[in-house]
C-alpha cells in the first residue's frame, strides 16, 4: 500500500492531523526495518500506527459509491446539509441535484455522504 498514490495521500493526511514529527516517507523505511525484526523499527511503527489510528478510515466499513464521494465533497466545501420534501419523498437541496446530474443517478441519498463529513469534523485535529 507504500506504492499506492491514493493510500498514501490519506497517509500523510492522517499524518498531519496525528501531529507527528518527521515525515511519513520515512515510514517505507521503517516497515522495511520492522519486516526484518529490528525491534526499535517495530516499537516506533507501533506508536505511529496508534497515533494514526483516529484519523485513518475503517477499510472494514462499506466503501462508499463515486457519487457518494462526490456528494461527500460537495458537502464538504459547501458547508451545507441536505433537504427533504417529504410531499414528494425526494431530496431537494442544490447539491444532491447536482450530484443526480453529475452522476447521471436518481434518487440519490446524501445521508450517508452526510454522516461521513460530520464524522470527520467530530474528529479532534
Amino acid at each position: 500500500m507504500l506504492d499506492d498514490e491514493m493510500a498514501m495521500a490519506a497517509l500523510y493526511d492522517a499524518w498531519a492531523q496525528a501531529g507527528l514529527s518527521g515525515t511519513a516517507h520515512s515510514i517505507g523505511d521503517l516497515a522495511d526495518r520492522a519486516t526484518r525484526r529490528d525491534v526499535a523499527a517495530c516499537i516506533r511503527l507501533g506508536a505511529i500506527c496508534a497515533a494514526l489510528m483516529p484519523f485513518v478510515s475503517d477499510p472494514r466499513g462499506r466503501i462508499p459509491s463515486e457519487a457518494g464521494v462526490t456528494h461527500e465533497l460537495q458537502l464538504y466545501l459547501l458547508r451545507q446539509a441536505y433537504t427533504y420534501d417529504p410531499i414528494d419523498g425526494i431530496f431537494d437541496d442544490p447539491a444532491t441535484r447536482a450530484t443526480e446530474i453529475a452522476m447521471r443517478t436518481q434518487k440519490f441519498d446524501p445521508r450517508p455522504a452526510y454522516r461521513r463529513v460530520r464524522k470527520r469534523k467530530s474528529k479532534p485535529n
